[in-house]
């Protein structure tokens, strides 16, 4: 909480990494620190748990997270190289349900 958004993604990514994920190539843009606290909180949690999915099922090589804030808006994209799952037909757990 007190050390902001970038540093709090910053320390998921190296925990992943020390959980066995791959490397995560971190992309912080924008001002990140002069979001709303709750904004910040939610981004973060989607983040841990889109990491987490990615350790448990994606059997991925590469990672990447980016966060960016510009003009538009704030935008978080996660990708991987992993297996990866049709979320029409596959069993929905709830963290892709509280990701929504």
């Amino acid at each position: 909480d007190d050390l902001g958004l970038a540093a709090a993604l910053e320390n998921e990514c190296r925990a992943f990494f020390e959980r066995g994920g791959p490397p995560v190539e971190l992309e912080l843009e924008g001002d990140l620190a002069g979001l709303p606290r709750e904004t910040q909180l939610v981004l973060y949690r989607i983040t841990q748990e889109g990491l987490r999915n990615v350790l448990r099922h994606a059997a991925a090589e590469n990672v990447s997270l980016r966060v960016t804030r510009g003009a538009s808006g704030v935008r978080l994209t996660l990708r991987d190289d992993g297996r990866g799952f049709d979320p029409g037909t596959s069993a929905r757990g709830l963290g892709l349900a509280s990701m929504e």
